[in-house]
């Protein structure tokens, strides 16, 4: 009885513009013996006064195009069996993430969910052996997350309002609009400013004021939060972005189908969580079935369609880069210089960058594997070219790249033992000409170890520990994976 109403929602809430058409998917229902009576053929072609032929015909196209509706309302309301889905998996292991920070978990319970983690993804990184660990807390707190990890997975999805915890006074320069639309902009506008202190308190307001309606309006209004909600938690590195973008996935199906643009968006997102997560093969397989998709989608926006073209491999770049595949990174990458020549007119900083640091990456991280310790200054073409453009892209980026851009250009000077650089370098983190000024405070913070692990080695490097915009989504309990060296 569950599988027969599970089709009937899906028959139920396919939007009427999406295929299989509304005549094909009442043939294709008295067919399957779903509905209160059902049809044989000639019946059901004198009823619509056609062929038998044809009521066969629109039966096998309603077959092809409800497998994918149906294949997906079955993985997100998880009541039947599927097989082993990484993404979904990721998904239950922030869930309970989430939980264990909610409940202010020992160390030994985030320490035995990273080893469940590896268990359930694979190719994790390892759980760090830590000097005073309870090693029985730790087996009996794995042996109860995975019978909860069961049980989870049976669980549907429903993200509330988020959890943060705020670390100071917070003047709210925006009002707390009951108009949901208004409530909406306005978080939209804190967001295009990056007022991190405020958004989570505006994002929770709009979400209570949508909570009630469900016309199509509302709908999208809720896409809007969820898709703010879920980049800042990302940015933030918080284990809730999983459940919120798992949540903007779900509700984007059913508002536009399984390969609505959102969905396919926020299931980028959960791939790279994974990633962050250090989850780099199973992340890497998952990417690859999801750029496989792409070409399905439609975007109403070609420039946001361009960004994500351009991204979808890039990300892919990177996790061959990570996973020492450095064959297939540089298959890719030459896809994506094919691509960018076939886009970029007029040139877009940002998106140039997208795959100028993708080459930079690859030669990096090439030119390490085959060194003994150092890379020689000069002699890497690729290296030197793609290091001088992002150079000189460097200006014109978004905030957020921009300290992408810096950080990758600091790397390549301190594999270079390339002091004299790095100290130039230095030296724009401070004062009026800061580069990071506006950057995501995981970025900073990266960059701000990175340095900071330096001048243990080199006492001739000025440095002052970069001042960090407070983010109170960066809540440590919630950070991925808070027991996992970093």
């Amino acid at each position: 009885m569950q599988l027969i109403w599970l089709i009937r929602r899906v028959l139920d809430q396919l939007p009427p513009k999406v295929e299989p058409q509304l005549h094909k998917r009442r043939v294709w229902a008295a067919r399957a013996g779903i509905t209160p009576r059902a049809h044989n053929e000639a019946v059901l072609a004198a009823q619509h006064n056609v062929s038998a032929r044809t009521i066969r015909q629109w039966v096998s196209d309603a077959d092809v195009h409800l497998a994918v509706p149906l294949q997906t309302a079955i993985r997100d309301e998880r009541w039947l069996p599927l097989e082993h889905d990484p993404v979904y998996t990721a998904v239950t292991i922030g869930r309970l993430h989430v939980a264990i920070a909610r409940q202010d978990g020992s160390i030994e319970q985030f320490e035995a969910l990273a080893t469940l983690a590896n268990l359930q993804l694979g190719s994790g990184r390892p759980v760090p052996r830590r000097s005073g660990a309870r090693r029985d807390l730790r087996a009996r707190s794995l042996r109860q997350l995975s019978g909860e990890f069961e049980l989870m997975q049976a669980l549907p999805l429903r993200a509330a309002a988020i959890d943060y915890m705020p670390q100071q006074l917070v003047n709210v320069n925006y009002p707390l609009a009951e108009d949901p639309s208004e409530a909406v902009r306005l978080l939209e506008q804190c967001w295009k400013e990056r007022d991190r202190l405020v958004l989570p308190i505006l994002a929770n307001h709009a979400m209570a004021q949508l909570h009630t309606s469900d016309d199509a309006l509302a709908t999208d209004l809720q896409l809007q939060v969820l898709e703010i909600l879920t980049n800042a938690l990302r940015d933030a590195e918080n284990a809730q972005a999983f459940v919120v973008a798992a949540e903007w996935r779900r509700r984007a199906r059913s508002a536009g189908g399984p390969l609505d643009y959102r969905a396919w968006k926020a299931n980028g997102v959960i791939i790279h969580l994974m990633e962050i997560s250090g989850h780099t093969l199973a992340a890497r397989r998952a990417q690859r079935e999801h750029s496989e998709q792409f070409q399905q989608v439609r975007f109403p926006d070609s420039h946001d369609r361009d960004i994500n073209l351009i991204d979808r491999i890039g990300r892919l770049v990177a996790l061959h880069i990570e996973s020492g595949k450095f064959r297939e990174a540089a298959i890719d990458l030459r896809r994506l210089q094919t691509i960018q020549d076939h886009l970029l007119a007029p040139p877009d900083a940002d998106l140039e960058f997208s795959v100028v640091r993708r080459g930079l990456e690859l030669g990096l991280a090439s030119a390490t594997a085959t060194s003994r310790g150092r890379i020689p200054s000069g002699g890497t073409p690729g290296v030197d070219r793609n290091a001088e453009r992002i150079a000189e892209l460097l200006p014109f980026l978004a905030p957020h790249r921009r300290a992408s851009a810096f950080d990758l250009l600091l790397q390549l000077d301190i594999a270079r033992h390339d002091w004299e650089s790095v100290r130039a370098r230095t030296h724009r983190l401070y004062g009026a000409d800061n580069i990071l000024e506006g950057s995501p405070p995981n970025l900073v913070e990266r960059v701000d170890n990175r340095l900071a692990r330096l001048v243990q080695r080199r006492s001739d490097i000025d440095y002052t520990p970069l001042l960090r915009v407070v983010d109170p989504l960066r809540e440590p309990n919630y950070l991925l994976f808070r027991a996992v060296a970093r």
